[in-house]
């Protein structure tokens, strides 16, 4: 087991060093997962990890270099399988389909070594394993150069994001332009009923609507399950939504292409 979680910690090192290169993160910003969702490595921060878990019931069903892409704030966290066993997540501030044409070719650099050496073992074994982080990296190689008067800052502004090549550049924009990828996601609204009590006093379509907000469904499917445009699903639940007897959320949904 010492040997797999040497080779795992290994092949994370040489993913996160190939993004810090193309620029698609700097001091953090990549996770590890098993198809089956265990965490095998991450340095995202906890609120985006978070997040990032909410899509595990959807890695079996992505094929090797099909992903999700979420946008969080000012970045987008992308979501691939890079290979049968294992699922690479890069959160960027990067043009997603610059970041896509690197982490596609990760794929044929890592992903068959990756399987070589996560074989034979079960997914309960499969190690977590913890990497140095940059910071730490960066100041064991510069403690010389801290005696010479350099600041860790120093060291840091000197690894900051390094510029892609004109070639990487022009295949992602060809990439974007054909596809951003086999599957993506959605946001829905999922209406949630607060006060039971609408549905015994409704009838009608109304009350067929009210029957089928299970907290599931997203507004569209209810429409579709009660038989009813899509617009009189959503006028009746912004209605109850309003006397806070209905709370719309907010969920994601990922879709084939």
């Amino acid at each position: 087991m010492m040997l797999v979680a040497d080779g795992v910690s290994k092949i994370v090192g040489m993913l996160r060093d190939e993004l810090r290169v193309l620029g698609a993160i700097t001091a953090r910003g990549i996770a590890l997962y098993t198809v089956g969702g265990k965490q095998i490595y991450s340095d995202l921060d906890a609120s985006v990890d978070e997040r990032l878990k909410m899509f595990i019931p959807s890695f079996p069903g992505l094929s090797v270099g099909s992903h999700i892409t979420v946008n969080i704030g000012e970045r987008n966290l992308i979501v691939m399988r890079l290979s049968e066993r294992a699922i690479l997540a890069v959160f960027t501030h990067q043009r997603v389909g610059i970041v896509l044409v690197k982490m596609n070719a990760l794929i044929k650099s890592y992903g068959t070594t990756l399987d070589k050496v996560l074989e034979g073992v079960v997914e309960e074994e499969i190690p977590s394993v913890k990497l140095p982080t940059l910071e730490e990296k960066a100041l064991e190689e510069t403690g010389e150069a801290q005696e010479g008067g350099e600041t860790v800052e120093e060291v840091k502004a000197e690894e900051a994001v390094e510029t892609t090549t004109a070639e990487e550049v022009a295949k992602a924009k060809a990439a974007e332009e054909v596809t951003v990828g086999k599957t993506r996601i959605i946001t829905v609204q999922v209406p949630v009923i607060l006060d039971e009590s609408i549905v015994k006093k409704s009838s009608g379509r109304e009350k067929k609507i009210l029957e089928l907000c299970d907290g599931e469904r997203s507004v569209d499917e209810v429409a579709k399950a009660a038989g009813v445009p899509f617009f009189e699903a959503l006028q009746v639940c912004t209605r109850y939504s309003a006397k806070k007897k209905i709370r719309l959320i907010d969920r994601p949904r990922v879709v084939q292409e």
